[in-house]
């Protein structure tokens, strides 16, 4: 993950651990564990090189769409999962799309779902996510204006669940972190729905299909 100051978009530092604190007035950038590209470049630049870097390490796929700082205009809030309507938050600031936490009184689960991802004429996919919960709490101080400190609680893929569609949602299955979810027909157009059942909100800082 790459820190990043909200006000400039200045790189601060590159960050591995899961609790990240201290992040009043910062964003993440997605970056795959498994890449590291330089960070002396601009945002623009640092996101390309990061879905290039990724794609070069599945060599039996050609495309990839990554979306390493999604904000609204990557969901559609009207979009419905099977039988479930999208239960979401959506904001056009970096790091605020959130999967809402369970209904404990209709038990219906989070749900937040991709705009249509147009790809080549694929039929095997892979599906990566980063998902996170964002907190506030305040420092023991003796200072009663101290401002509450955010804390980024990177989660595990799991904690999720993802599931892709290949017919603009009438249909989908179920993927497993970057395993290959394959369809009995080749697609163009797909959705990926990322369902919460936790009593947690949690945010979604990035998401790609290799194809």
């Amino acid at each position: 993950m790459i820190i990043v100051n909200r006000k400039d978009d200045k790189i601060i530092q590159r960050s591995s651990i899961s609790a990240i604190t201290d992040m009043n007035g910062k964003y993440l950038l997605d970056e795959p564990e498994t890449t590291k590209v330089s960070l002396s470049n601009s945002i623009p630049t640092i996101q390309s090189d990061i879905q290039d870097s990724f794609l070069a390490l599945y060599p039996d796929y050609t495309g990839i769409t990554f979306k390493s700082l999604p904000v609204q205009s990557d969901f559609d809030p009207s979009a419905v999962f099977i039988s479930s309507n999208s239960r979401c938050q959506l904001g056009s600031d970096y790091n605020t799309c959130a999967i809402l936490p369970k209904n404990e009184n209709t038990n219906a689960n989070g749900v937040v779902i991709t705009d249509i991802i147009t790809t080549t004429s694929k039929d095997k996919f892979l599906v990566y996510w980063k998902v996170a919960i964002i907190s506030y709490g305040q420092e023991q101080s003796v200072n009663a204006n101290v401002p509450s400190v955010m804390t980024y609680q990177i989660l595990d893929p799991n904690d999720i669940q993802v599931y892709i569609s290949n017919d603009d949602g009438v249909s989908y299955t179920e993927a497993d972190y970057l395993t290959p979810v394959s369809f009995p027909s080749a697609s163009t157009t797909l959705r990926l729905a990322f369902v919460n059942n936790s009593l947690n909100k949690i945010h979604l800082l990035g998401y790609a299909i290799i194809y």
